[in-house]
């Protein structure tokens, strides 16, 4: 069969003990890593063609891994069941991104620009479906669980309610601003922000206005093809990361980002060395006694 490799698809559970990623020939891998050293639970076949995607259903711990072309099956990774397929379809198309609630309801879109809403208990049953309009590369769920982010190929991010599966709708303005395809997007733990990654490189990030979203930072990662963004568990990271392999991390409270810039300073600029770079400008030293 030859020597086989990871497609880059990986994911770690909510908990945190657990990791897995998929591989070109078809096949997932699971470890436990609560302890000191990884402990594999799962190395099987899932998919005829690679495993391009990764999600962890967080009910339960079991892993949900999408083939290419659209083979979705669900491994168990605990209990008696642990390392083996405990459920499987296969979707018409195939998959570009997917996300899973925490009550299991699990959003897959695929390349004919549609998304469909199906339950984990039960992937063979189509729940509900939502046309964008345009290929969907990013999806999340709201904290609250009642409203579905897609980011798009059209360098939009729009809104649905999926507080019944059943009939989405979708709800409030397209958040705009990019200029090249969104591959990612993702609430902030709080659901008070929402950071979208554009594939020119650089990471969007969106604060509640209201009834609607404001665009308050751009994050330049200096790296092509921005691939995916996420969220530090208490929100004050954002994680970026490329094609390239590389990954940025930015601090989102400006507070916090002065502060960590200006303890590195030795010295506070004087007055007189400010009007010299900054004539006409009021003297206001960022890092006034920060130094």
């Amino acid at each position: 069969e030859g020597e086989d490799v990871s497609t880059g698809a990986g994911a770690l559970s909510t908990d945190g003990g657990a990791a897995a990623m998929g591989t070109a020939a078809g096949r997932l891998l699971a470890w436990d890593v609560t302890g000191t050293r990884a402990v594999q639970v799962a190395d099987l076949r899932v998919a005829p063609d690679a495993v391009v995607l990764v999600l962890f259903v967080p009910e339960d711990g079991s892993v949900l891994a999408f083939g290419r072309a659209g083979a979705v099956a669900r491994v168990a990774l605990r209990g008696s069941e642990a390392g083996t397929v405990v459920d499987q379809t296969k979707l018409a198309h195939p998959t570009l991104t997917a996300a899973v609630r925490a009550d299991g309801l699990l959003a897959v879109a695929d390349d004919t620009g549609r998304v469909h809403l199906l339950d984990v208990d039960d992937l063979g049953v189509t729940v509900g479906s939502i046309t964008p309009g345009s290929n969907v590369y990013g999806m999340d769920f709201a904290p609250a669980g009642d409203r579905l982010a897609v980011s798009l190929s059209d360098e939009t991010v729009r809104f649905y309610d999926v507080g019944d599966p059943a009939s989405p709708e979708a709800v409030g303005d397209a958040l705009t601003g990019p200029t090249s395809i969104l591959n990612s997007v993702k609430y902030s733990p709080d659901g008070e922000r929402l950071a979208a990654a554009a594939i020119a490189g650089r990471a969007w990030v969106y604060e509640r206005s209201g009834d609607g979203w404001s665009a308050t930072e751009v994050l330049r990662a200096g790296l092509v093809n921005l691939q995916d963004v996420a969220w530090s568990a208490d929100g004050s990271v954002l994680l970026g990361g490329a094609l390239s392999g590389r990954t940025r991390l930015w601090l989102t409270d400006v507070e916090g980002a002065v502060a960590a810039v200006c303890a590195g300073i030795g010295e506070d600029i004087t007055q007189d060395e400010w009007e010299g770079l900054l004539p006409g400008t009021d003297f206001a030293p960022p890092c006034a006694g920060g130094g």
